[in-house]
């Protein structure tokens, strides 16, 4: 799923050491063309996700360039207090909590770490709490990971949380959503978005 698509290969170039060999034709690589390419192959199926009877919500797909991550997410929404989360605006009416959004975490020091145990401390223990009723608790691939859906509030209010690592890397990705009673309709086109997101950093 987060394969090397177009895109990745794309921008992975950009990574390249200034000193590579180029010829005089050579040019730079377009981070709009690469956003369009990852858009055409994620944007559609997410959208599709979208219940008719749910929020009236469209998607884009937006290069969060502090983590190199390619996501969608609602059109209109807004980054927020916390660099990365999209909140949506006040006349959409999906409740003050209501937030979706990704990014990476090094948990202090920026370096190669036991992801796995980091994720589950940082991301996924707060849910070990009687306040939560897991949902939905799997493990997902390529790379690894693993995704989490919580209700709370009896019910009003549900939780998504999303993580995923490489041995070596150094940090990990998240992607997490809270949605308000208004808002709960949107998890099944949020939660495709978490997991066809594409954190660079793992590639």
């Amino acid at each position: 799923m987060l394969r090397l698509t177009t895109f990745a290969m794309t921008l992975a170039l950009m990574g390249c050491k200034k000193d590579a060999p180029t010829s005089p034709a050579a040019k730079a690589p377009d981070p709009a063309d690469a956003l369009k390419a990852f858009a055409a192959e994620v944007l559609a199926p997410v959208q599709a996700a979208v219940p008719a009877d749910g929020p009236k919500v469209t998607f884009e797909a937006k290069l969060l360039d502090d983590d190199r991550i390619a996501l969608t997410v609602p059109t209109g929404w807004t980054v927020g207090v916390i660099p990365g989360r999209f909140k949506p605006p006040d006349d959409a009416k999906l409740g003050f909590m209501t937030q979706f959004g990704a990014g990476g975490n090094c948990d202090g020091m920026c370096e190669p770490k036991d992801w796995k145990a980091t994720a589950d401390k940082v991301e996924f223990a707060q849910f070990k709490s009687g306040s939560f009723s897991i949902i939905k608790d799997e493990p997902l691939t390529n790379p690894e990971g693993r995704l989490v859906v919580a209700s709370a509030d009896g019910g009003k209010r549900l939780y998504l949380v999303v993580a995923r690592w490489k041995d070596g890397a150094e940090r990990y990705f998240n992607c997490r959503a809270t949605l308000e009673e208004s808002a709960l309709k949107l998890l099944p086109a949020l939660e495709l978005a978490c997991k066809k997101a594409q954190p660079l950093f793992l590639q």
